[in-house]
């Protein structure tokens, strides 16, 4: 294919990428309202708990799990700071891992993944008296790469729990196909990731060979468990790797994969399976990764206290977006000393 056909095949695919929706709308429970902001709302729903303030956390139609996951951290922050009563309403304000059936017992997404954040039901907070809503988006001043924020993890500890079933998921599939081996995590992202402006500039295919086969070299690893929903990062392992990686058996499209219902409970699915693979990428001997809320996630939960980090590190995508529609295929033609990506970009991360 030809530099201009690429070119359209490109600018079809990501100059009118459509982010993915919910499977349906949030419901619009607001009533007796005492103030409107985009940022957030206080509502009076009822006489109950006068003396408490309910902080509900709420996200439409948000995005991926983790990013979700930081939004929360977040808002959780400024609830305890204030003595707020946080809780997350995943339920009215769906998620993209929403189904429309219970699972588990419940139709906040929230709970699908972990516990709620505080003992109060979802009925008592909206007869309440003082509730305070969020908006919908990150501030400017959250942050988004949660492990370099400590006090974070103070938060996370004190009000966030990960459902079990994961947990043991996560523990079962290492023992079963990483049992005394040294393994290596690799956390990839691709795809959309190219053109969205500031995010991270994912590693090129030379990037990925040369830096992967480098840390799993001098690290004298055994085995590579590989992270990615991108096909064409498995390929290059299956050339490169053979043997020597294993994947979890997570859905992979060549389509964006909310886009697609191919099975039963497939939106929670999704979610299930990427929270598994975090919390295996965390509990490893190393990891060489991406930046992403995914890898971010899985450095945060800092399951293995010991485990070696290293990130592929090619900056941010331009902040105006049409200049990062292009800005990562101009970095990959040009040559290193003209800006182009290096070759050798990795960074090791610690004092976490």
């Amino acid at each position: 294919m030809n530099f201009f056909a690429k070119s359209k095949e490109f600018l079809k695919s990501k100059l009118f990428y459509k982010m993915p929706e919910p499977l349906f709308k949030n419901k619009d429970i607001f009533y007796n309202q005492i103030t409107k902001s985009k940022d957030y709302r206080i509502a009076s729903f009822g006489e109950l708990n006068k003396d408490k303030i309910f902080y509900v956390i709420r996200r439409y139609p948000g995005a991926g799990l983790f990013s979700n996951f930081s939004y929360v951290l977040n808002h959780l922050q400024i609830a305890d700071k204030f003595n707020y009563i946080p809780f997350v309403d995943m339920e009215n304000y769906p998620s993209w891992y929403n189904e429309k059936d219970r699972i588990k017992n419940t139709f906040n997404s929230w709970e699908y993944y972990f516990d709620q954040v505080s003992d109060y039901k979802i009925k008592e907070i909206y007869k309440s008296a003082n509730v305070i809503f969020t908006g919908k988006t990150f501030y400017n001043d959250f942050e988004k790469t949660i492990f370099k924020k400590k006090s974070l993890k103070k938060i996370f500890d004190k009000y966030i729990k990960i459902k079990d079933t994961f947990l043991k998921d996560s523990q079962k599939f290492i023992i079963q196909n990483f049992k005394n081996k040294k393994t290596l995590g690799v956390y990839l992202r691709d795809g959309e990731f190219r053109s969205i402006p500031n995010h991270a500039l994912p590693p090129t295919k030379k990037q990925i060979i040369n830096n992967v086969k480098k840390i799993f070299e001098n690290g004298k690893y055994e085995k590579i468990f590989l992270c990615s929903k991108e096909k064409n990062h498995i390929k290059i392992f299956e050339k490169y790797f053979k043997d020597r990686y294993i994947v979890y058996d997570s859905f992979r499209s060549e389509e964006d994969c909310f886009a697609v219902y191919p099975r039963k409970n497939h939106r929670y699915l999704l979610g299930a399976e990427i929270l598994t693979e975090t919390l295996i990428l965390s509990q490893l001997d190393g990891l060489i990764f991406s930046l992403s809320n995914v890898s971010s996630a899985a450095i945060f939960f800092n399951l293995n206290p010991s485990q070696k980090k290293n990130i592929i590190d090619n900056g941010y995508n331009h902040h105006n977006r049409t200049i990062a529609l292009f800005y990562w295929y101009i970095k990959n033609i040009l040559p290193e000393k003209f800006g182009g990506f290096k070759k050798n970009a990795i960074k090791e991360i610690i004092n976490l």
